[in-house]
């Protein structure tokens, strides 16, 4: 039988996960069929990164997913879509999970831009007036 489950990666109390779909005979870290995203219960927002057209193939094929797994496919709205229930695109989280401090630092960047934008606005203007004075 085929399980939808974890694959134990990274260091000494730094795990780091890959969701994969292997044999259920094998080992936790043995080799596995095919990767299908991976999982970071360490980071702040336990970020995590579903492939859902190749989970969705497996699951139809009859693989099994572990209870971790499962709760990642629900987060991702996965289940839903198993379901058959209605999922807008917004609630199916996408393969790049955004914490926090990213978006604190895009709208930073933003705002930095638009500092700068007017800044060179400005610094033309003034430009172009001592040139008017000097003439």
């Amino acid at each position: 039988m085929v399980r939808l489950r974890l694959k134990r990666g990274g260091s000494k109390k730094r795990p780091f996960y890959r969701v994969v779909a292997v044999d259920s005979r094998r080992k936790r870290d043995g080799s596995a069929i095919e990767i299908l995203g991976f999982y970071d219960p360490v980071s702040p927002n336990k970020d995590f990164k579903l492939d859902s057209e190749k989970v969705i193939k497996w699951y139809n094929n009859g693989a099994r997913p572990s209870e971790t797994v499962y709760q990642l496919m629900k987060r991702a709205g996965i289940v839903r879509i198993l379901r058959g229930e209605a999922v807008n695109r917004e609630t199916v989280v996408t393969n790049n999970v955004k914490s926090k401090k990213e978006e604190v630092v895009e709208a930073v960047k933003e705002e930095i831009t638009e500092i700068i934008k007017e800044e060179v606005i400005e610094a033309d203007n003034n430009e172009n007036n001592i040139e008017e004075a000097d003439k």
